[in-house]
């Protein structure tokens, strides 16, 4: 009876000592969960949650995705697997889509990097937009050059560009989606807001479709969602 009573006791600490733990280590993701799904009612966006695996590493992921449409831009955030190579086996990912509006669909451009540079000294397809900040911290490619070189000469453009560069070395942008990438397993809603923020501030900028009233209420809403910001890389309205 001893012997039963003592193992019913261990097994009783060890239940009380696995809850405890288990809420000790859930609850900062309780709160971040929280935390976002405040900021999705702000903007009128979604907020769910997503089971994912891991395909090699089958590790099981309970991530958080917030959808929706803000300005007449379509945006998601969401969490997704990396590569094997990669020490974090998920990354966050900040999208907006530009889909539907008059920008080049051949547009493609992400952070530069060393083969680039190769590429442009034996005579590649990148193209040079006449802005040495632009020009060394991007790969730019379209099927118009002069489109492309255009665009950064609009008021705003370069210098939005390189503010996302402040935020991630993750950039892109290929199929009509601006891109923002990071090292980090879980969407965090400071983070969220600054990219959803520089995202949408850099669509504006890009796509041009908006009456100069629409622009101010879009950089007002934008400013907002900073938290009344006012960052020095904005174009005043």
């Amino acid at each position: 009876m001893t012997l039963w009573m003592a193992l019913g006791l261990m097994v009783g600490l060890f239940g009380i000592v696995h809850v405890v733990f288990i809420r000790e280590e859930s609850s900062p993701d309780k709160l971040n969960s929280q935390a976002l799904q405040r900021l999705a009612q702000e903007l009128s966006l979604e907020f769910t949650f997503q089971k994912i695996t891991h395909p090699t590493l089958k590790l099981p992921n309970l991530s958080g995705r917030l959808t929706g449409s803000l300005h007449g831009f379509q945006i998601s955030a969401y969490e997704e697997p990396t590569h094997n190579s990669e020490p974090i086996p998920f990354r966050s990912v900040y999208q907006i889509d530009t889909r539907g509006h008059t920008l080049s669909p051949a547009l493609l451009l992400y952070r530069q990097s060393p083969p680039s540079h190769v590429g442009k000294i034996l005579g590649g397809e990148d193209i040079e937009v006449g802005l040495s900040s632009i020009d060394q911290a991007f790969v730019i490619r379209d099927a118009c050059p002069k489109s492309a070189r255009a665009m950064f000469a609009r008021p705003g453009v370069a210098e939005a560009f390189l503010h996302l560069t402040t935020l991630t070395p993750g950039i892109f942008f290929e199929n009509h989606k601006l891109t923002l990438t990071y090292a980090a397993s879980r969407l965090q809603p400071e983070q969220a807001r600054a990219s959803i923020h520089a995202l949408l501030y850099c669509a504006q900028l890009l796509c041009e479709t908006d009456s100069l009233s629409d622009r101010h209420d879009a950089r007002t809403s934008s400013r907002k969602i900073n938290q009344g910001a006012s960052p020095t890389w904005q174009a005043a309205p």
